[in-house]
């Protein structure tokens, strides 16, 4: 239901504000949760939209999620489209990412 879509990314963004992210802060996601698999904003991926309209810049790290590509094929397109800047990553590379601490949340769906 949208209502419950977008309050998840009322409180998800409220708990990620309290991390004090700084803008351009990296978001790794996992899986597809987002306008594609749910209702409106999606479940994991509403936060991501909330931040996003609200003004914080963010840099949205999408794993390709083998071995259906749920990540490359989806969640980087429904970003892309919401302008929501997102990188396609392999899924090895979210350990790089995190020791070069260039990802300061996870969210997964």
């Amino acid at each position: 239901d949208a209502a419950m879509c977008r309050a998840i990314g009322r409180h998800g963004a409220e708990l990620l504000r309290g991390l004090k992210l700084p803008d351009q802060s990296g978001i790794l996601t996992h899986c597809n949760a987002g306008t594609l698999a749910v209702s409106e904003y999606g479940t994991a991926l509403a936060p991501i939209y909330t931040l996003h309209a609200s003004g914080q810049r963010l840099m949205v790290y999408a794993d390709e999620t083998r071995p259906l590509l749920q990540g490359a094929r989806l969640t980087a397109w429904e970003l892309q489209q919401a302008g929501v800047p997102v990188t396609v990553i392999c899924d090895n590379m979210a350990a790089a990412l995190l020791r070069d601490k260039k990802v300061q949340a996870v969210i997964v769906g």
